[in-house]
């Protein structure tokens, strides 16, 4: 069976009875948002992790995955999460057929095959199909040499937030640069937006906790958490964006085993300094680590909003205080960038920002920390 479409895919599922969601990270709440808007209310979520069971998810219960054995009702599978290697072989082991009981979306859902539209609870429209176009254009005028910082001063950026100031820098990057050996960690590089402008000639590899599905088939992937990398090699360029600031949080929505250890500010600047120094290890001599981290008010990020956990940290004037005490002797340049309505424009460290999710979905600054090794 082949699903051609997004039309025939909602059609498809309107026919299958409860629909559970195997995932309760990020891309299972999106999907099961997008779900609902098409008029497919999601039965529950099922996930592996104890802590997650038994809770809600956009108000629906988590369930353990042994509870599909004792299902009589007809019900349909959807997988979003970053472990589906191992969940298709776990609903296999359960009497699941793959397309016919259930189907892993995530690939999908990393193609951009389900648009987030408009959510109540967030007026910024999140729609990645005209993200992917409007970063298109940008890709295009920064070939033509245009500025990265001038392509970012655009209204488009306050409803995608720091994607589209992070994917322009690297497209300049990219321009002006071209590494042999490249290192993501986070796999935010792993994404369409992006992959254009990296050269084919770049050997590209990805550090994440989770597996996820590459786009570049060529990429090396190791599996395992920044602080266990031991990979035996360093790379020309190393990217890590948006990303060490959920080091120490809870991210087990994000397919993490860890857990928030507290509102310990001291412990949280640590964590940022420590991920920072295992970057710069992997860092080839002569070469450059490129980091990226949401920027503004002293605050955590809560998910779900208000009754959640804390899952990233927002970097704020006391962690670049702490990074230049601890690093100021490396050949480092700052970027910072503050949202406002008009785009993504020059900021300092102590200017007045909005708290997160206040002017577009995310942070109102962003950071880049550029360091030559």
């Amino acid at each position: 069976m082949k699903l051609q479409g997004l039309n025939q895919f909602v059609s498809f599922l309107k026919l299958k009875g409860l629909i559970y969601i195997f995932g309760t990270g990020k891309a299972g709440m999106e999907l099961a948002k997008f779900l609902g808007i098409c008029g497919i209310p999601v039965a529950g979520f099922l996930d592996n992790n104890v802590r997650n069971q038994k809770t809600n998810v956009l108000g629906q219960m988590v369930y353990n995955p042994e509870m599909i054995k004792e299902m009589k009702e007809p019900f349909y599978l959807l997988i979003a999460s970053s472990f589906f290697v191992e969940i298709e072989s776990q609903l296999i082991e359960y009497g699941q057929r793959p397309m016919l009981d259930f189907v892993n979306v995530m690939p999908l859902i990393m193609d951009g095959f389900f648009p987030r539209r408009q959510n109540p609870m967030n007026p910024y429209v999140d729609d990645l199909d005209q993200l992917y176009v409007e970063l298109s254009k940008c890709r295009e005028r920064i070939a033509s040499n245009a500025s990265w910082d001038e392509v970012v001063k655009s209204p488009f950026a306050s409803s995608h937030g720091e994607r589209y100031a992070e994917y322009p820098f690297l497209m300049q990057w990219f321009r002006d640069h071209q590494p042999q050996e490249i290192l993501d960690v986070g796999c935010v590089l792993n994404n369409r937006n992006i992959n254009p402008s990296i050269s084919s000639a770049s050997k590209l590899s990805f550090l994440n906790p989770a597996k996820e599905t590459l786009i570049r088939q060529d990429a090396d992937y190791y599996v395992m958490p920044l602080q266990d990398a031991s990979l035996g090699k360093t790379f020309d360029l190393v990217t890590c964006l948006s990303t060490i600031e959920h080091f120490g949080m809870d991210n087990s929505r994000y397919g993490f085993d860890s857990f928030d250890l507290g509102w310990d500010w001291n412990r949280c600047i640590e964590e940022f300094l420590n991920a920072i120094h295992s970057l710069y290890e992997l860092t080839s001599p002569g070469g450059t680590l490129i980091v990226s981290c949401p920027y503004g008010q002293k605050e955590f990020v809560i998910m779900p909003p208000i009754v959640g956990v804390r899952t990233a940290q927002v970097i704020h004037a006391e962690h670049i205080e702490a990074f230049q005490e601890r690093f100021g002797h490396l050949n480092n340049q700052i970027h910072l960038l503050r949202l406002t309505g008009d785009g993504w424009i020059p900021s300092v460290i102590q200017d007045d920002y909005e708290s997160y999710g206040t002017i577009g979905p995310g942070a109102s600054g962003l950071i880049i920390l550029q360091i030559q090794k």
